[in-house]
């Protein structure tokens, strides 16, 4: 292979953490580079800021579409999944997009019970966004993560042979200083990646993780939410997951999810929080 593809990985988060697990993996194994919420950082930009720049600096845009429509940013009536997906095809990027089957998504939906549970008007638009991304060419349909890895990787291999779609490529007649610092870029975004893979792993370790002896030592403020647009707005602003937990109250069961801020900046807390 003689170039390397940014690929920005656009969806949910609660609804498709395996999914994503599995096409960041799939991308990272093809040898190329992901991009998501996962590596947004604070900084004085505004959330949607920072994905435009993100997907500007892409060279292909892929979408994952499951259980949920998402959070919308403040002002907007689309979520940011799907204003992502606009902005991709504006900047008139490669794309393609891997969708939960109608089948998949009862099963999911009712994996996760409330938390899947975002009104009727989020289902209605989350049922206009499915037809309008299926009646596409793009689309690959699949049932799990698996079958969602093997969708990136025929995707990845159509899209490495596009002449039009420049990627990373080697330099030459330059003594390999460009390669030198591109190869070391990427390990460096590997190593993110595992890092982050590492934290979601943990979603069920207990709350001794904390301590000074683990490994979160330099956790500056932790968050508990139970809402999963809650989940999703925390993570796009710079938190992790640290762990996952049900919690029950009488006949109602729900999961609260525990947010961590490990940054040297102040905390950045979204809106209403």
């Amino acid at each position: 292979m003689t170039k390397k593809l940014q690929v920005f990985v656009s969806s949910t988060y609660v609804d498709l953490i395996p999914e994503r697990q599995a096409v960041v993996q799939a991308i990272l194994a093809a040898g190329h580079i992901p991009a998501g919420m996962e590596l947004f950082s604070a900084g004085s930009e505004t959330q949607w800021e920072v994905i435009q720049r993100w997907i500007r600096d892409c060279d292909v845009y892929m979408l994952i579409l499951g259980a949920r429509y998402g959070s919308c940013p403040e002002g907007s009536d689309k979520s940011y999944t799907e204003l992502e997906f606009d902005f991709a095809i504006e900047q008139s990027k490669p794309h393609f997009a891997v969708v939960l089957s109608k089948e998949a998504v009862v099963e999911r939906q009712a994996s996760l019970g409330a938390t899947a549970d975002e009104g009727h008007l989020a289902k209605h638009k989350l049922g206009q966004f499915r037809e309008r991304i299926t009646s596409t060419k793009i689309t690959r349909m699949v049932n799990n993560a698996d079958q969602a890895e093997l969708a990136v990787v025929h995707a990845l291999r159509s899209l490495d042979h596009d002449a039009n779609i420049r990627g990373w490529v080697r330099a030459e007649g330059s003594g390999g200083l460009v390669a030198e610092a591109l190869s070391k870029e990427i390990s460096l975004l590997r190593a993110e990646n595992t890092e982050l893979k590492g934290k979601l792993a943990k979603a069920q370790s207990q709350l001794a993780a904390y301590g000074p002896s683990g490994s979160l030592a330099n956790i500056q403020s932790v968050r508990t939410v139970t809402s999963s647009t809650a989940v999703e707005k925390f993570l796009r602003a710079g938190w992790t997951v640290l762990s996952t937990r049900t919690e029950r109250d009488g006949g109602e069961t729900w999961t609260a999810y525990d947010l961590a801020w490990s940054k040297a900046e102040e905390p950045r807390v979204p809106n209403g929080y």
